[in-house]
């Protein structure tokens, strides 16, 4: 277990676990997911590695599931599930994983696990048009990671994103048509957060100069899905900036947005909507200097 500048008693509750959980705490705080991960499957020993982050929730019988199945298919290096959000009650408080997800597996499950054919196989075209893989879900053998090596750390976030594309050019993927786990969707957290710096798009472009737009099994995008795919992060951009106050930055990624989308309507209403907002800062800010 890698501890990121925890500051509650989370040295204690895993050293009680004793010798089966390694615990390492990182030099510093907020050194950042990728960090942690990489300092985690470095001090890995078995043959599995899954991961959990801090904030997330595995539901029982998760592991025992994916090990049947990467054990039942010894062609798949990753295996991964679905899940479901977690969100807190009005009053502040968390539901039980119980009632957060009603339609869990039973725990004392025998039979073989239902996988989801839309998210099974190889999935590097379909995984560059949509992130269907979830990091606290995901199991892999020890030698993908040998093969793929680490996460890149000079991504904040979108690093997971970028491991399972690369991941998905190297081994078919199962993902199993269960919730065997939750995200806690916090509004402080990380993924909450309207970053600067497109990162998804980031791991795309990366994908496509490393890999091209074919996949392992010939399944090949066209330039029109690739290029709405791309139009779409920019917009996604765009309307993150805008609605968190950097109009500027809004405008350039809704630019961007209608160079690639030029047929999607609401790209050019932020362009207008974005290009009216950076004009109309400065005046705010020279009324509200003269009122001063």
């Amino acid at each position: 277990m890698a501890d990121d500048g925890s500051t509650d008693e989370t040295r204690q509750v895993v050293q009680s676990f004793g010798s089966p959980v390694r615990y390492h705490r990182l030099e510093g705080s907020r050194n950042g997911a990728a960090v942690a991960r990489n300092a985690a499957m470095q001090m890995s020993q078995g043959d599995y590695i899954a991961f959990l982050d801090a904030d997330d929730v595995w539901l029982p019988g998760k592991l025992a599931a994916q090990l049947r199945v990467l054990e039942a298919n010894p062609e798949v290096s990753l295996c991964a599930t679905d899940f479901g959000m977690w969100r807190q009650r009005a009053d502040g408080s968390w539901p039980s994983p119980a009632d957060a997800v009603p339609n869990a597996p039973p725990t004392t499950e025998t039979n073989f696990p239902p996988t989801d054919p839309s998210r099974s196989g190889w999935l590097y075209t379909r995984l560059l048009l949509k992130t269907l893989v979830w990091t606290s879900t995901v199991m892999i053998r020890r030698n993908l990671y040998e093969r793929l090596g680490d996460f890149r750390e000079e991504l904040r976030l979108g690093q997971d994103y970028e491991y399972w594309l690369r991941a998905s050019h190297m081994t078919p993927i199962i993902t199993i048509d269960a919730p065997y786990a939750l995200y806690r969707k916090r509004p402080d957290s990380a993924t909450a957060q309207w970053a600067p710096v497109n990162y998804e798009l980031i791991a795309v472009r990366s994908a496509i100069s490393h890999f091209g737009t074919t996949g392992p099994d010939g399944s090949r995008l066209s330039a029109k899905a690739v290029r709405r795919r791309i139009g779409t992060l920019h917009f996604n951009m765009a309307y993150n900036q805008l609605w968190s106050g950097a109009p500027h930055r809004a405008l350039g990624a809704a630019i961007r947005a209608a160079y690639y989308r030029p047929g999607f309507w609401r790209t050019w209403a932020y362009v207008f909507a974005c290009a009216a907002a950076t004009a109309a800062a400065p005046l705010r800010t020279l009324i509200a200097t003269r009122r001063v």
